[in-house]
């Protein structure tokens, strides 16, 4: 950061852990200049332009007290009769739907128990045992959660770099 600062005095950088609803909101309301969010959050936004900014790869995540967590290796198809946890429609609702679209094709419906805010909140709720959910597989883990690879061919949970395209500020 001391680096960037130095070799471009005139931008102001504020780093900020947002839900993705306030994230458009600042966006829309210009308070933001620049947001970061995954690829299908994009069609949340309008009149904006993006860039493809890091990949990221997906885990199943579940608290070490449920027993599926023994296993060695967990897939979709083991979350048949499990407990989902995911983050709330009114924050993203393209995320439920992927969770839901996922399910359908391994040959069932998501039973979602629990809504949450936030990323910190849905981790603490899979943490508590609250239920099972999908998530980037770099977060924060320790002896309450397990994560287990989730191939996402699609590549929809990359993160994209957002601005709105009449923000002159970024050329």
């Amino acid at each position: 950061a001391a680096t960037f600062r130095k070799n471009y005095p005139n931008i102001h950088i504020n780093l900020e852990l947002y839900g993705f609803k306030e994230l458009r909101e600042q966006l829309n309301s210009k308070a933001l200049d620049i947001v970061f969010v995954p690829y299908f959050e994009l069609s949340a936004y309008k009149d904006i332009t993006s860039i493809h900014f890091k990949d990221v790869e997906l885990a199943i995540a579940i608290a070490t007290s449920n027993p599926l967590s023994k296993l060695d290796n967990l897939t979709i198809k083991d979350l048949v009769d499990q407990p989902f946890v995911v983050i709330s429609s009114e924050e993203s609702s393209n995320g439920i739907e992927r969770i839901k679209e996922a399910c359908k094709l391994n040959g069932f419906t998501p039973n979602i128990i629990k809504y949450t805010k936030n990323m910190n909140s849905l981790i603490l709720a899979v943490k508590n045992g609250d239920g099972v959910t999908f998530c980037n597989n770099k977060i924060p883990v320790d002896k309450k959660i397990r994560l287990y690879d989730y191939p996402n061919p699609s590549r929809d949970s990359d993160i994209f770099a957002v601005w709105k395209s009449n923000n002159l500020k970024i050329e």
